[in-house]
């Protein structure tokens, strides 16, 4: 009798691998999932368990957002697939850069990211625009320049390797900067490398505002 009810248990246990290895039937879906998935329907049976797990999380995903966030998440598909094919393997590239940062850097770069997202649409462009011509090591220095100081404000920056006689002049300047001057100067120090940030303070100190409006537009 044990021996049977071991025999039994081993095939019990081999028939739910089977049935967890052959994935979730189209059927056995609920109605709300299946809606989202309907595109799937007709090769269901043929995709991989895994594959079929990661699209019931994204149309679970799906159906808990509101209708503005699903707008939203429309939207940026939509960008993606209008993306060239080189485009989507160098984001796919840096998102894997970013799952292997220390969750604290991570951290630094979504605060980053909600701000740029609370910019002024006009002003998000230009920084669009001013990314897409760097070069990929410039690239990787306002990346890098925004992870080690994405909640620092210009000034604290700034002081940290500012020299002893020049820091009265550094807060003076940053106290003469109009908000608006003040956030493209963050902006400018996050596309820049420690070295050019430097160079950036010491060209505004000896600027007048005139010089300073025209270097900060």
């Amino acid at each position: 009798m044990r021996r049977l009810a071991a025999i039994l248990s081993a095939v019990l246990c081999l028939a739910a691998l089977a049935a967890h290895a052959a994935g979730s039937a189209w059927e056995q879906l609920p109605a709300a999932e299946q809606g989202v998935l309907a595109p799937f329907a007709a090769q269901w049976s043929t995709l991989a368990p895994d594959t079929q797990d990661k699209l019931r999380v994204g149309a679970q995903r799906w159906l808990g957002m509101s209708a503005d966030e699903q707008r939203q998440a429309a939207d940026r598909l939509a960008h993606w697939q209008s993306l060239a094919p080189e485009r989507r393997a160098e984001l796919r590239q840096r998102f894997d850069q970013f799952r292997q940062l220390p969750p604290e850097q991570q951290l630094r770069l979504r605060r980053s990211y909600d701000r740029f997202r609370h910019l002024p649409p006009a002003e998000r462009q230009q920084l669009r625009e001013r990314y897409e011509q760097m070069s990929p090591a410039e690239r990787s220095a306002f990346v890098e320049g925004m992870a080690a100081s994405g909640a620092d404000a210009p000034g604290q920056r700034f002081g940290r390797n500012v020299p002893p006689a020049e820091r009265d002049a550094t807060r003076r300047m940053l106290r003469e900067l109009s908000p608006a001057q003040r956030q493209s100067l963050r902006l400018r120090m996050q596309a820049l490398a420690p070295e050019d940030r430097q160079a950036l303070r010491r060209q505004l100190i000896e600027a007048t505002p005139e010089q300073r409006a025209s270097l900060l537009q």
